[in-house]
């Protein structure tokens, strides 16, 4: 498990992840998300934990203005991950599939951790590990990179920034 704090404005909110790999069970897990109090994250199209704490951070934000995109702290997470203004479509980009095999779990509730743990048929995994999800032909269709682009990192880092500005 790793944990990350944020200051947005006068609250400190701490994030909780943890990493799954071999995942066997993504189709029940995503049937059943409402259930809990989590983002699913398909890490795949992820070029670090820095663009999730960046969507993470905009979400909270968000949130604390009372602009939630979605009206769901989590799903605004996965929206904020993505470059689209397209709700479905950004969500679509991040959000588990039925075939998904690694997952990232985020949660705001620690008690959460514990349910999500049993509930997940995979291996808990360090979190260090994630860049080997990593699938770099994903993040240059979601974000539509050409195969020039020099620093893809601070790319997207900037792109995700000025997200419907």
């Amino acid at each position: 498990m790793a944990q990350y704090t944020f200051n947005v404005l006068d609250n400190r909110v701490t994030l909780y992840l943890q990493y799954y790999t071999n995942v066997q069970n993504c189709e029940q897990l995503k049937l059943n998300t409402e259930r809990f109090e989590s983002v699913f994250i398909d890490p795949s199209g992820m070029i670090s934990i820095t663009q999730l704490l960046q969507a993470t951070n905009r979400a909270l934000f968000e949130e604390y203005l009372n602009h939630s995109k979605t009206g769901s702290i989590y799903s605004d997470i996965l929206y904020f991950l993505s470059p689209s203004s397209n709700i479905n479509k950004a969500i679509s980009h991040y959000s588990i599939s039925f075939s998904t095999s690694q997952l990232l779990v985020g949660t705001f509730n620690i008690e959460s951790l514990e349910t999500i743990k049993s509930a997940v048929e995979g291996q808990l995994t360090p979190i260090s590990t994630l860049s080997t999800s990593l699938n770099l032909q994903k993040v240059h269709k979601i974000f539509k990179l050409s195969p020039n682009t020099i620093s893809i990192p601070n790319t997207i880092y900037s792109l995700l920034a000025i997200k419907d500005h």
